[in-house]
């Protein structure tokens, strides 16, 4: 969809709609300050008296919110700043502090936001003070009720000039054309730099069409021209776009990807009109920002929709007319409905109001991985019990004792029960009693399943490391008074790691289950003694690294037993009959390792 739209570049109006302007002018709430050097007469006490008339030089700020004027006196260098070419700072009496250009400041005239730029700069580039942005519908020529609607957004920038007269200007950013089932995007910018201005965006003269484009316009709060009679003019008639971007919930609005949704799956609008608009909201919410169901032409998959020809926004949401009703009477959000619908397809009925209750009062969105272990209303008031029982024993003031809040409620979540669960199931414990999948005490039962854990964990990793040993004694080597032998236990590379000072102790799950391969370079005479560690690519058969004390390189010693060692294995690691290497272009016996 969207690959085959038809040119509509010169179609499409680059001029804003009368009012755009207005209608967001009071988003546009920083004004600027123009400031430049001035010769004026001196008035100071010692110039009166003396009747010295002379000029000195001061500054002159001037506010665009309020048009005023005054004269200021130049801020003298300090430590914070020193003067350079075409910049210096002027003082302001009311608070005895230096500004000057780039800084923001409340006028002193008037109390306004402001920005404060030098009046040499304002000539180089645009003094852009505030900035918004605003989507604008309209429609492209066609018969009645099939036109083309147009969704177009604009950049609106209040600038500033050097004699603080304020200008506003609209640019056309981007537009979507949605036609029938089609929709194409035309973008009006570009990013650009210089060496004067830096980064920033350059505007084309006329719009650019690509082939193949993404959803950019994302989230709006308003579209200024939209209204119930321009849309029944469109093709896009029955889409309910009004009702979406005006619907009472406060829910971030999508209107693009809606209309995308719209076109794919009309019978969305159903949703729309019977109040369920904002769910479908906060669905492309998260398909936004999950950024994998959003595809190229602005298509997008929503997960928690059942489209499959039934048109009842019950059915949509995979909800009875009943459940439907109570969903809207207690505005239930998108995680409500998804621990709901999950629970149900698991087999577990959550009972409406009360579990919906309890999990609106537990509050997190994490008890999703739960709707398939466990029924998820007894979890709430497991997890809410626990809760109740944390704060009576270790806070029985409603004040934290020890540790970061966030911390503290950390071990009452979802989460932390089904860590919990885990660490149980692979420490063999039976979840399948109640005393054991709810234990009275959550915290000391998840202490005690971690450490079972542990514990299987250690002997399940020792029985990796026995096999990996034998596979890898096929590598032992020795000659020229040095040896090479695998790593045999996870101790064995911690007393390595040790000696040599360096973190070969961190590679014994890898080595044990066969990601990597540790062997430890000894001296034929002290053979307990770490000397060197060598990491070997079995696939490639390369080593890796060779490394010594304080990961030290090899030494020429060490080196030419490496090279040695290597090509006895890249020879297929031949033995004679008693086990000794025999090594490639000899037919003497080689030492035993």
């Amino acid at each position: 969809m969207g690959r085959h739209m038809r040119d509509v570049r010169s179609l499409v109006s680059r001029t804003p709609p009368d009012g755009l302007i207005h209608s967001v002018i009071h988003e546009l709430d920083t004004g600027g300050m123009i400031y430049h050097s001035e010769w004026v007469l001196d008035q100071s006490m010692e110039a009166l008296l003396t009747d010295n008339v002379k000029k000195v030089k001061m500054v002159r700020i001037t506010c665009s919110e309020c048009g005023e004027s005054r004269i200021v006196p130049w801020a003298p260098p300090c430590h914070t700043w020193t003067p350079n070419k075409g910049a210096y700072r002027f003082l302001l009496l009311e608070t005895g502090e230096a500004w000057g250009d780039g800084d923001e400041i409340e006028c002193p005239m008037c109390g306004a936001h402001v920005k404060v730029k030098l009046a040499s700069k304002v000539n180089r580039a645009p003094f852009v003070t505030s900035e918004t942005t605003a989507v604008s519908a309209s429609l492209l020529p066609g018969p009645a009720g099939e036109r083309p609607l147009v969704l177009t957004q604009w950049r609106i920038q209040q600038r500033v000039g050097r004699s603080a007269h304020v200008t506003f200007q609209a640019d056309p950013m981007e537009a979507y054309v949605f036609e029938g089932q089609e929709a194409c995007k035309l973008s009006g910018w570009t990013p650009s730099y210089s060496g004067t201005a830096g980064y920033f965006i350059s505007v084309y003269q006329s719009w650019k069409q690509p082939g193949s484009w993404r959803e950019t316009l994302g989230s709006a709060r308003s579209i200024f021209c939209l209204t119930s009679e321009l849309l029944s003019d469109s093709c896009l008639h029955n889409s309910k776009l009004d009702m979406y971007m005006d619907s009472s919930m406060p829910q971030t609005k999508y209107p693009v990807l809606y209309l995308r949704v719209y076109q794919q799956h009309p019978e969305v609008e159903n949703l729309v009109t019977s109040g369920a608009g904002y769910l479908l909201s906060r669905m492309i919410q998260d398909a936004v920002e999950g950024k994998k169901n959003v595809r190229m032409f602005g298509t997008l998959d929503l997960p928690d929709l059942r489209l499959t020809g039934d048109c009842r926004p019950a059915q949509m949401l995979g909800l009875t007319k009943t459940e439907f009703r109570a969903a809207m009477d207690m505005a239930w959000d998108l995680y409500h409905l998804q621990v709901y619908v999950g629970a149900k397809e698991a087999g577990d009925r959550m009972r409406i109001p009360e579990d919906i209750n309890l999990l609106h009062m537990y509050g997190g969105d994490d008890i999703l991985p739960v709707v398939d272990r466990a029924p998820v209303g007894r979890t709430l008031r497991y997890l809410l019990d626990q809760m109740m029982e944390w704060d009576a024993v270790n806070d029985p003031y409603n004040e934290y004792t020890g540790g970061e809040p966030e911390e503290d409620e950390e071990l009452c979540s979802a989460k932390y029960l089904l860590d919990y669960w885990d660490a149980a199931q692979e420490a063999g414990w039976d979840l399948s009693k109640a005393d054991v999948k709810w234990p009275k005490n959550l915290f000391s039962a998840h202490d005690r399943a971690v450490a079972a854990r542990g514990v299987v964990r250690n002997a399940a990793l020792m029985e990796h490391f026995r096999s990996r040993y034998q596979q890898l004694s096929k590598y032992s080597f020795g000659a020229d008074g040095l040896m090479i032998v695998p790593a045999k236990s996870q101790h064995a590379l911690n007393l390595e790691g040790a000696v040599l000072h360096h973190c070969v102790a961190g590679y014994g799950e890898s080595h044990a289950i066969g990601k990597t391969a540790i062997f430890f370079i000894r001296r034929s005479d002290m053979p307990k003694v770490p000397y060197f560690t060598l990491e070997l690519d079995e696939e490639k058969t390369k080593v890796l690294q060779n490394r010594g004390h304080y990961n030290c390189g090899r030494t020429p010693e060490v080196q030419a037993f490496e090279e040695r060692w290597m090509r006895w294995v890249k020879a297929g690691c031949r033995r004679d009959k008693h086990g000794r290497p025999i090594e490639p272009g000899e037919k003497r016996k080689g030492n035993v390792a």
